[in-house]
């Protein structure tokens, strides 16, 4: 998790596991947030330093000359700070009474590994996956610990033969698994459904209570939900989930503008509910809108503050659940008023909110 979060492969892996009733416990090298992170349900371990200490001594204590050996070989080999975090999570993984010990690549990882299965006698593997073939920080101990495991493991007949060239008989021994890719029920789920667009903070006045609340009500298969946003008291997350509809949204989070201008392209409608909040604050005039009539899509908004003056329609009442539902299913089941709404909004821009509004401050400042 160095570069934040695991690979997405590990994570599909460790999930894949789970559901076939394997207990993993994960020791973790370096460990970043990133968007992988360990499944629910699965212990994580890092490095603590104060314990990776004491262990160390326990181990010189407990298993003299055992311990001393490897101290030897690590130093012979300069991963002595390999052996160090071994001694600490070998005395965790005799505690939780593990019975395997799997490396993903040929690295530092399976340096630990291959001390850890040494001080406990665990058996040991690894599956080698691309960049420990051919840039190893170690091949005299990545050959060591290869040695010592059970099984090794790799994700094509390619990286077979770099092992077979590099290893020979040693390389024999490996066994190509791949990896694998979830297969998804509908692989054009996007092009069958209406995908509809919101962009705003997790903010109370943008009214993502009253959107999810009307795509529940709606209850189309034939609709999906994109939310850009991320910042804001509402747990816009909680709501997705309380109402059910994990399948039918995907929240992007924030963003870069190059990836909203991807967003917005291939979005269908776009969408702002927003009202006078709880603290009686409303809107200005969102950018957002703007935007996306720039992207010549249609817009479901509210009659609220000065939406109006940019939005010719469809506008609903803030609030209203059932005419923010209604007003979406119009534009979902009708294509041809879609473009034209899309192209008349792209107009509407283009004429009343182009650069030369700038140019007009601009002007007004300094007359």
């Amino acid at each position: 998790m160095a570069t934040g979060g695991l690979a997405g492969f590990n994570y599909k892996e460790l999930v894949e596991l789970q559901r076939l009733g394997v207990d993993v416990e994960l020791f973790i090298t370096k460990a970043l947030p990133g968007p992988y992170m360990p499944p629910p349900g699965i212990r994580m371990t890092t490095i603590r330093m104060a314990s990776v200490i004491v262990h160390f001594l326990a181990s010189l204590v407990c298993r003299p000359i055992l311990t001393f050996s490897l101290v030897l070989l690590s130093l012979r080999n300069k991963c002595f700070q390999d052996l160090l975090i071994a001694c600490h999570w070998a005395s965790m993984a005799r505690a939780s009474r593990s019975e395997w010990i799997h490396c993903h690549w040929g690295d530092h990882k399976l340096y630990i590994g291959y001390f850890v299965h040494r001080l406990t006698g665990i058996p040991l593997s690894v599956t080698l996956h691309g960049y420990d073939l051919y840039a190893n920080p170690n091949w005299t101990m990545c050959e060591i610990a290869l040695r010592a495991c059970s099984k090794i493991i790799t994700i094509s007949e390619y990286n077979k033969r770099l092992l077979v060239q590099k290893f020979g008989p040693l390389g024999e021994r490996v066994q190509v698994i791949r990896l694998f890719t979830e297969m998804i029920d509908n692989p054009k789920f996007l092009k069958d459904v209406v995908k509809i667009l919101i962009v705003g903070g997790f903010q109370d006045r943008k009214g993502y209570d009253i959107l999810l609340k009307a795509l529940s009500r709606l209850g189309r298969e034939d609709l999906h939900l994109w939310i850009v946003g991320y910042k804001g008291p509402v747990d816009v997350r909680g709501l997705v989930r309380e109402l059910g509809l994990q399948n039918k949204v995907t929240i992007l989070g924030h963003i870069s503008d190059e990836i909203l201008k991807i967003v917005y392209t291939f979005s269908d409608i776009f969408v702002m509910p927003s009202r006078i909040d709880r603290e009686g604050v409303g809107e200005g005039l969102p950018v957002a809108l703007m935007e996306a009539m720039s992207y010549e899509k249609p817009i479901v908004a509210t009659q609220h503050t000065g939406i109006p003056e940019l939005v010719p329609d469809i506008l609903v009442p803030e609030n209203d659940i059932e005419a923010l539902a209604e007003g979406l299913a119009r534009l979902a089941d009708d294509l041809p008023l879609r473009q034209q709404m899309g192209a008349r909004n792209r107009k509407i821009v283009a004429q009343q909110y182009s650069k030369a509004n700038v140019a007009a401050l601009l002007a007004t400042l300094e007359s």
